[in-house]
């Protein structure tokens, strides 16, 4: 009779566990770059001293909406830049690299946030903001929000800010402003650029009517109070009842990952679950990927897609789980690159097309003057050529043939 009890137990188990999972969805992944490991401009570092723990490589990676990747290579101190078909763009030295960061555009600048420091590059890799809060302060989660000419920052339900900060991060920490003098900048809103920015009676951050949170219990609670479970169709519309034990007393482990063109949100629930919500905060998916083979946080590109890398002593993999959940971003991205394109027109006459980005690359083809072709990545620093100094292009024409030109002779549109 025990032995019934126990099986049938058992069984009660197992149909419960079924039930659960089948909820969750476990996409295919591939390796869309694998990088050789090294000091070169388009190397990565990876260190492994007798295999101790630690950031032993590649710390993070980001995407802006043109596609663009940003990755931090905090072995050998640098920012690298990178086109959307992963050609090296250019990088930038920075010997001060937090570890185990989250990458995202914010105000079309890459920013790179790790929690207690926030850095800002624009299109040229110049530093524009550093905003660093001292050790003590380490374990505490701060939320960032860059708006108009200040910056804003949230901790422990109240809220800090910056007017114009700029890339020293001593003086910034010199100009914080506390909370109630960070409300008063509400009482001018032209001034401070802050026209349909509110915050509520519970420090809740508002952009013309829409949520702004990096928090999952600010997000969790919010869109509880705006779903009126007393309709059936309401609860059962929103899934909530798939996500509920992912709740106010577990939102320590979720950790807020990006948005992509169509504003779904994504989030990151313990090791290896990723969830989905619209910009109505209902569920669309929840996935779990390989996050043993995910040396950082996961970054979500435009399109939806979800990146990762893994690395080890002989590279660093680039990998891709595809947005199968919601083709309506990935082909609203698509049409959008489609319009927006770095082109640039020749300004003489047989001009080489190269194979390799110097004099001595092998010629693929003339360019004629006033030929416009598409720019598609760049060497990091300029080449002297006689009188002349400049990067290298590499472009795309019309034809389809690709190859690397010497930029003087290119205007870029």
């Amino acid at each position: 009779m025990k032995k019934t009890i126990v099986l049938f137990i058992i069984l009660i188990f197992l149909i419960i566990e079924n039930l659960c999972a089948q909820n969750y969805h476990d996409y295919d992944y591939e390796v869309v770059k694998t990088f050789t490991v090294g000091d070169d401009s388009e190397q990565l570092g990876v260190y492994y001293p007798n295999y101790e723990i630690g950031v032993n490589g590649p710390s993070g990676l980001g995407f802006n909406r043109e596609g663009e990747c940003l990755i931090i290579d905090h072995i050998n101190s640098k920012i690298k830049y990178y086109a959307p078909n992963w050609v090296f763009i250019g990088d930038k030295e920075n010997t001060s690299l937090p570890v185990l960061v989250r990458v995202e555009e914010v105000n079309s600048n890459f920013t790179i946030d790790s929690g207690r420091r926030f850095q800002s590059y624009n299109s040229s890799k110049e530093s524009v903001l550093d905003v660093e809060f001292s050790l003590e302060l380490s374990n505490e989660r701060f939320q960032y929000y860059s708006i108009s000419n200040l910056i804003l920052i949230s901790k422990n339900d109240s809220f800090m800010s910056i007017i114009n900060p700029g890339p020293n991060s001593d003086e910034n920490n010199r100009n914080i402003l506390n909370q109630e003098q960070t409300l008063a900048l509400f009482n001018e809103p032209e001034k401070y650029g802050l026209e349909g920015v509110t915050i509520d009676d519970r420090n809740r951050l508002f952009i013309d009517g829409e949520l702004q949170t990096k928090d999952y219990k600010t997000f969790y609670s919010y869109w509880m109070e705006q779903m009126d479970f007393s309709d059936p169709d309401d609860y059962r519309l929103s899934e909530i009842h798939k996500y509920r034990p992912i709740n106010i007393k577990s939102a320590e482990y979720v950790h807020f990952l990006g948005i992509d063109n169509i504003k779904n949100m994504y989030w990151r629930a313990g090791n290896k679950t990723i969830l989905v919500f619209d910009d109505s905060g209902r569920i669309k998916f929840r996935f779990e990927f390989d996050f043993l083979k995910s040396k950082t946080q996961p970054a979500i590109h435009p399109s939806g897609d979800v990146y990762f890398l893994d690395y080890d002593t002989e590279g660093v993999y680039v990998y891709r789980i595809q947005n199968v959940w919601d083709p309506e971003a990935r082909d609203n991205w698509a049409s959008e690159q489609d319009d927006v394109k770095r082109t640039g027109i020749l300004n003489d006459s047989r001009v080489r097309i190269r194979d390799f980005p110097n004099l001595e690359g092998n010629h693929l083809g003339y360019l004629n003057k006033n030929q416009r072709v598409e720019i598609i990545g760049q060497t990091s620093t300029e080449e002297q050529i006689g009188d002349m100094s400049s990067v290298w292009y590499k472009i795309r024409t019309e034809e389809g043939l690709e190859g690397w030109v010497y930029g003087w002779f290119i205007d870029i549109e």
